[in-house]
């Protein structure tokens, strides 16, 4: 098991063990049809060790994308390209959509570790855990963080 399995054992054993902690749960609105591209790549570039795949990248985020609707023999062009964020459900998207908001998370993970707390995500789904005042703060702060790469939290 894996994935939100293991995020909602965290949160449960965190509470168990600090019973004047709280949690809070938020979404990153619109998140993977959302994100600045150019932060993308920008994020890509800065990590050395991946900048191995900046040109493919760059390939699949030139604006605008292709957007192809259906499959097989009945896929049609809808008539609009991808323009922003990465197409959700394509291979490489979680992969660029998470790089878009590490430093982000990373950050609010480290506002948060200060008062004993932490940030988890899973992709756009973010959970805010610590004492109340120090939640609060995060969200806040995180919220601003999300907007320089051209996301929302909500």
């Amino acid at each position: 098991k894996g994935g939100i399995t293991v995020v909602v054992a965290g949160i449960q054993l965190t509470l168990e063990q600090n019973t004047s902690f709280a949690v809070s749960s938020l979404d990153v609105r619109n998140a993977f049809n959302e994100g600045n591209r150019d932060k993308i790549l920008e994020a890509l570039w800065n990590e050395p060790r991946l900048r191995g795949m900046y040109v493919y990248a760059h390939r699949l985020l030139e604006n605008p994308s292709y957007i192809g609707m259906g499959s097989g023999t009945s896929l049609f062009d809808p008539g609009f390209r991808c323009e922003k964020g990465v197409q959700q459900g394509a291979p490489e998207a979680s992969f660029l959509f998470n790089l878009l908001i590490h430093a982000a998370n990373k950050e609010t993970n480290d506002q948060l570790a200060q008062d004993g707390g932490s940030l988890l995500a899973i992709h756009d789904d973010t959970y805010f855990v610590g004492p109340p005042e120090a939640v609060f703060r995060a969200e806040s702060d995180h919220a601003q963080r999300l907007a320089r790469v051209g996301l929302i939290l909500q």
